[in-house]
């Protein structure tokens, strides 16, 4: 999860504007005063849905998903190579001292290779040229950013990398799950001291144990797993459903030849 946070003051309000890019949904919401309301997108939906599904069958070696999940990794990292034989699209690794990430994406018929920064960076700046289209100031400068709990140091700031390209600077890294507390405000309320955070996204599972101690909040534990969220059960289900499919035609097939004879 990014996310993307700025404060614009007039005479008459306080504007806050938050984007997510997650993996499979990425909401833009405006907030002014205490009133919260989720932007429409131009397909009238209240997030920006993933057409991934449409665009991997159409076009899979060029259409680039997951990004998030080879961002800030390093070549010999072994979940590149277990991520990259679930993907469409070709994997290489990167040489430039550019990126902090080591893992690249070459499209077919191009020359150039880009990084999941560049992919994340390109998403955002959609994000937020909507945001201020409905904001009416393009005001949004500053970025807190929002990482996962089992993030290392080299992939929050490969994180921070996507925003400052997208032309945000960024103001603080907190962990989602942390992120998730304050946005609840679980923190104020009293007799809290410690939540359990269950984050089960598009592309995640991750649980969190979290202390509460005068306001302040911190992950004292955190576990989970990076390729399990909503995304790998539908290739799980679409495997399945494959194997079923086959072993249908399979046995049809079957049968009308022993009728035959």
């Amino acid at each position: 999860m990014l996310i993307a946070h700025t404060s614009h003051t007039s005479h008459t309000s306080h504007t806050s504007h938050t984007t997510q890019l997650a993996y499979t949904h990425h909401p833009t919401t405006t907030e002014q005063t205490t009133e919260q309301t989720i932007k429409q997108t131009q397909q009238n939906n209240k997030s920006i849905p993933s057409c991934l599904l449409q665009l991997i069958k159409k076009n899979p070696r060029n259409t680039i998903y997951n990004a998030k999940r080879f961002i800030g990794r390093e070549w010999s990292d072994p979940a590149v190579a277990s991520q990259a034989s679930t993907q469409s699209f070709d994997i290489v690794q990167l040489s430039s001292s550019e990126t902090l990430s080591e893992v690249g994406f070459s499209l077919p018929n191009s020359e150039e290779v880009i990084s999941p920064e560049f992919v994340g960076s390109k998403v955002l700046e959609h994000l937020l040229d909507m945001a201020k289209k409905h904001l009416g100031h393009s005001q949004v400068k500053t970025a807190v950013i929002a990482v996962p709990a089992k993030f290392n140091s080299q992939q929050r700031a490969a994180t921070a990398d996507a925003f400052k390209m997208a032309g945000l600077k960024v103001g603080r890294v907190l962990e989602e799950p942390t992120a998730a507390a304050l946005a609840y405000g679980l923190h104020r309320k009293p007799g809290v001291d410690h939540i359990l955070v269950y984050d089960f996204g598009g592309g995640t599972l991750d649980v969190s144990i979290l202390h509460v101690s005068k306001g302040y909040v911190g992950v004292m534990g955190s576990a989970g797993d990076d390729r399990l969220g909503g995304a790998d059960f539908d290739e799980l289900i679409a495997k399945y459903l494959m194997g079923v499919y086959k072993e249908n035609v399979v046995s049809n097939e079957f049968l009308e030849s022993c009728q035959g004879k």
